[in-house]
């Protein structure tokens, strides 16, 4: 059997999930470039929109008329979270729950490399995966932009695509530690879903309320959004909020790993 080494685990852990990765990066590539002459093919329309909205819709998504709401409302808001999301509980589960299920981990783990070295690999390699989706969405939208002769800062734009990122890896740090702790791939992939999901709802629906807006600002999803990125620049403070979360997720992950008993 050959041996394993830290820099085989990376690449098989890329290799597993990179033609999903590269096909997310490459629609939300595609989408960015799109979304740019579709909004000045829509201009008027969106102004009349925005003005018949309610309140509460404006408050989730921004100001639709304006270039910022536009790709907030189409891509931000839902598209590019959702997707890097999968991409990173596609990842981190397949390299550690199923691998724990069907025992290969183990294998892996007898050879003369440490096991948090093991883990961390993985890791890596989800984050190289997230980042290529996240790439792929900046990339599009600087096109998009480009094309169109919008009124966009390319700051803010790098600004949000961070923001993905670091979702993306907070997503996949979660979904590692569910992978750990059950073993299981759907378990983990669902357990880390309704926690992700859960905070969006905390960090969405809390806001639009006057007493409880607050509240929102201990969210997940408030610290990736809830700024306006694209509008206001990158909110420096809830950035490394959301990096030292995935961080000590992480942590935790590697902890739960060590003491795990890998199945023969």
């Amino acid at each position: 059997m050959q041996r394993a080494t830290v820099s085989s685990v990376l690449a098989r852990t890329i290799s597993q999930r990179l033609l999903l990765a590269l096909l997310v990066a490459a629609g939300l590539f595609a989408m960015g470039v799109w979304l740019g002459p579709l909004y000045n093919s829509m201009s008027q329309t969106l102004t009349e929109l925005v003005a018949s909205l309610p309140g509460g819709t404006i408050a989730i998504f921004g100001d639709i008329a304006a270039p910022a709401g536009w790709f907030n409302a189409e891509i931000f808001a839902f598209s590019a979270p959702a997707l890097i999301i999968y991409v990173a509980l596609a990842s981190a589960s397949r390299s550690l729950a199923e691998e724990l299920e069907d025992r290969s981990v183990a294998l892996l783990a007898a050879n003369p490399v440490d096991r948090i070295r093991v883990y961390w690999e993985k890791l890596l390699g989800m984050a190289v995966l997230v980042t290529l989706v996240a790439a792929g969405t900046a990339l599009g939208i600087m096109a998009g932009v480009a094309l169109a002769g919008l009124d966009l800062a390319t700051a803010n734009i790098l600004a949000m695509s961070l923001q993905v990122l670091l979702l993306g890896l907070l997503a996949g740090t979660l979904t590692a530690l569910t992978s750990v702790l059950f073993g299981r791939r759907i378990l983990a992939m669902v357990s880390a879903a309704v926690i992700l999901l859960v905070c969006y709802a905390w960090g969405t629906f809390l806001e639009l309320s006057d007493s409880l807006a607050g509240l929102a600002k201990v969210s997940p999803w408030y610290w990736y959004y809830g700024e306006e990125p694209l509008t206001e620049g990158l909110p420096w403070f809830y950035s490394l909020l959301l990096l030292a979360l995935s961080v000590l997720v992480a942590i935790g992950g590697a902890a739960a790993f060590r003491r795990r008993e890998l199945p023969a």
